[in-house]
């Protein structure tokens, strides 16, 4: 028997298994002493060492009477709230129409309606500002078209933060109601239409019931990254206050105390949103009958399979069109674009200055090394975390598997300065030790804001398969290590890799944390890309987020190859 699957004798053992040390550690110095630090750093008057003292509560009185603080925490919240609005609007009726029809180019359309989700954020935001922006692609032809002497818009203040959001967010709601539709059980609707109910009183009474518990995931998901943006409103913000940027102001501004009070009211807004999430999560797991896949019809008439697919062909024109945008200004001549459609000289010459000059190429090796270790170090941790969660039994489990979610929750910025504020000066749980202005400090904050997603990824591989076959290797002499790696990390290894890859794809894209926390010697792409444009060097920019692009399809593809080997091999 397993340390902690139920033994009476020692209600410590579990303390002995293999896989609740490397957790322990990982929440105690990379969760509990942060957000230790980030509660007494909101004690602490900004001239005073965190730790040190004197203390009161001057900042949360500062923070309390500031009408822009509650404004930022206004604007947060119903941008937010429209953002769900937004993304349930287009990602729902989408997963729909692609999952319950068969129409031509259905399946290529499927492939690619979760674009957005591996591209960064900064990247989707830098793509808009090429099309849409006032001297974008999109604005200039439709000034041409039109042949207006003003643009028609202005890609800044709340609605295009909204617009990028929905964007980057709506395959959200649509991966959370594909896979809500893969688990309904058809045969309740079959029920219904045979007693007596139209097709539309049969999805709207019986099947789409069951499909809340999915609307409702997607929505807390949608709504705590839209909290948790910070690449939208810092570019497009165009004045407009927002949480996450008035606690990087702060910071900027030395008021530490401040910008840690506004960090514990956001986590105060994120944490109980995870809870519901996980509730609804729960939830879902019953209210959905895994019986099937999805019941996939032809559109009845030639009118409407057109129609749909002219739907997609116009969702996926808006889809491809900003990457698409950022490969063409890469191997522009920018200064040429001035008043024309598009540039009119075209050159490598970005790229050939990325790959000859070692400062331009610095970037690039800093975010592959930062993003590498973190990523795998989190996949080491992740299944150490979902063992744990699975297999073991003991009193706080709960609370420890809690805690290992938080730096899912919470938005960059509040890891960062969590992280900043515990390891900034010397302690004794630091050992005496200082991260900040070092080259370690953005892969522990990398490490910790991805160690979340492996952990989710290894434990829905963990849940299904049997503890039995762990049992069997320990009953035929296999110590605990010859079984990990013999039956366990098999067993669980495609949730492994998609874990580290998704891991591995977030950290390159991460800009708040990044923007925070890095020192010259480790400054990864995303900052480079924030600076270039601060430049207006659009070109180089566009460069940067290429390279972005093609290290996360590197990436997913590498994954995919992985776990195509591990189905082979388990095959023969």
């Amino acid at each position: 028997m397993f340390p902690g699957m139920g033994s009476s004798a020692n209600k410590l053992a579990w303390l002995r298994h293999w896989s609740v040390w490397p957790v322990l550690i990982g929440v105690i110095w990379g969760i509990g002493f942060p957000v230790g630090a980030l509660l007494v750093g909101s004690l602490t008057t900004d001239d005073s060492p965190i730790g040190v003292g004197p203390y009161s509560l001057a900042a949360y009185r500062e923070a309390l009477v500031q009408t822009t603080l509650w404004e930022s925490i206004f604007n947060s919240l119903w941008i937010s709230a429209a953002t769900v609005a937004g993304c349930a609007a287009i990602g729902i009726p989408l997963a729909l129409l692609l999952g319950l029809f068969d129409f031509p180019g259905r399946r290529m359309f499927a492939a690619l309606a979760n674009l957005p989700l591996v591209l960064p954020p900064l990247v989707g935001v830098l793509a808009f500002l090429f099309l849409y922006d006032e001297s974008g692609f999109a604005t200039r032809l439709t000034m041409r078209l039109f042949r207006l002497q003003e643009a028609p818009w202005s890609l800044r203040g709340p609605l295009a933060i909204i617009a990028v959001h929905i964007y980057s967010m709506y395959a959200y709601f649509y991966s959370f109601t594909l896979a809500g539709l893969d688990k309904l059980d058809f045969s309740l609707y079959d029920a219904a239409r045979s007693l007596g109910a139209s097709p539309f009183q049969a999805w709207r009474k019986v099947m789409l019931p069951l499909l809340f518990p999915a609307f409702a995931g997607a929505a807390l998901l949608t709504f705590m990254t839209s909290m948790a943006s910070f690449s939208a409103p810092y570019l497009f913000g165009g004045g407009v206050r927002y949480l996450t940027i008035e606690i990087f102001n702060a910071y900027a501004n030395r008021q530490t105390a401040l910008a840690l009070v506004e960090c514990l009211l956001l986590a105060g807004i994120s944490i109980p949103a995870l809870i519901f999430l996980q509730r609804f999560e729960g939830t879902r797991r019953f209210a959905s009958v895994s019986k099937g896949s999805i019941r996939r019809q032809l559109l009845p008439s030639r009118l409407a399979r057109n129609s749909a697919a002219l739907v997609c062909t116009l969702v996926l024109v808006v889809l491809l069109l900003p990457p698409l945008m950022l490969v063409v200004l890469s191997v522009s001549d920018t200064g040429s674009w001035r008043t024309t459609v598009l540039p009119t000289v075209y050159t490598l010459g970005h790229y050939r200055t990325v790959w000859a000059k070692a400062a331009a190429y610095q970037p690039i090796a800093n975010s592959l090394g930062m993003s590498v270790l973190a990523a795998i170090v989190a996949g080491v941790f992740g299944l150490c975390a979902a063992y744990m969660a699975v297999r073991l039994h003991f009193r706080g489990k709960g609370l420890v598997t809690g805690l290992v979610l938080i730096p899912w929750v919470l938005p960059g910025t509040v890891v960062a300065l969590a992280v900043l504020a515990a390891y900034g000066t010397p302690h004794w749980y630091s050992f005496g030790q200082v991260l900040i202005g070092t080259y370690w400090i953005l892969p522990v904050i990398y490490f910790l804001r991805t160690w979340p997603l492996t952990t989710r990824a290894v434990q829905a591989n963990m849940e299904q398969f049997d503890i039995a076959q762990e049992e069997a290797a320990r009953t035929l002499g296999a110590g605990w290590l010859a079984t990990l790696f013999k039956v366990t990390v098999p067993q669980v290894w495609p949730g492994l890799v998609s874990g580290v890859s998704l891991a591995f794809i977030t950290l390159l894209g991460e800009f708040a944390a990044s923007w925070l926390a890095y020192v010259y010697v480790n400054r990864p792409i995303s900052v480079e890309i924030a600076s270039q444009l601060r430049a207006a060097n659009l070109g180089m920019a566009s460069v940067y987020g290429v390279v972005m692009m093609i290290l996360m399809g590197a990436a997913l593809g590498l994954a995919e190859i992985l776990k195509r080997r591990y189905v082979g091999q388990n095959s023969r």
